[in-house]
């Protein structure tokens, strides 16, 4: 988005604070081990297997207002 005026600023409330402008919080993950079960390599979905809890999780912090980077 281009700045200048007449542009709103966007302001994020996360977790009891307050981000203004382009600025986000983010969490950063890993991947094997904290998203998924650890096994060699993984590159077929059908390989994937979700740890317990964490798509419930995830979606908390979406919820809050956190972007998720992987």
């Amino acid at each position: 988005m281009k700045k200048g005026k007449g542009r709103k600023k966007q302001t994020f409330h996360v977790s009891g604070r307050t981000f203004h402008g382009d600025r986000r919080p983010a969490i950063f993950l890993d991947r094997d081990g904290t998203l998924c079960r650890e096994k060699h390599y993984i590159h077929r979905w059908e390989d994937w297997e979700w740890l317990p809890g964490v798509l419930p999780a995830l979606k908390g912090f979406r919820r809050l207002g956190f972007e998720l980077v992987v």
